[in-house]
């Protein structure tokens, strides 16, 4: 859960029977994944995992993202609708293709 949600809740201005909206849901993951784990030292596949997920996750909150979860090499995240007022300077790119260059390295 995002700051902005949190606050939202504990003061008491959201709203919990649900709302419409369309929105930006990314799912990443890895090329050539298995293959990789394969050939891997496993505290290798733990310490590049670690760090690819941590670059993400910066990515994806620097565009009003939230990981809604990792599942293996997997990370899914939803981006807030472009109505929502803004919680950050407009980005140039959506938010999603700010994370290929994070992840390719």
């Amino acid at each position: 859960m995002t700051r902005e949600i949190r606050d939202e809740i504990l003061a008491g201005r959201a709203s919990f029977e649900g709302q419409h909206e369309e929105v930006t849901i990314l799912f990443a993951d890895l090329r050539d994944f298995t293959p990789w784990v394969e050939r891997t030292e496993p505290r290798e596949v733990v310490r590049d995992l670690n760090e690819y997920f941590t670059e993400m996750e910066a990515a994806i909150r620097s565009g009003r993202g939230l990981v809604l979860q990792y599942i293996g090499d997997e990370i899914e995240a939803v981006f807030e609708p472009p109505s929502a007022p803004p919680i950050m300077p407009t980005a140039p790119s959506p938010p999603p293709l700010r994370c290929a260059p994070a992840s390719s390295a």
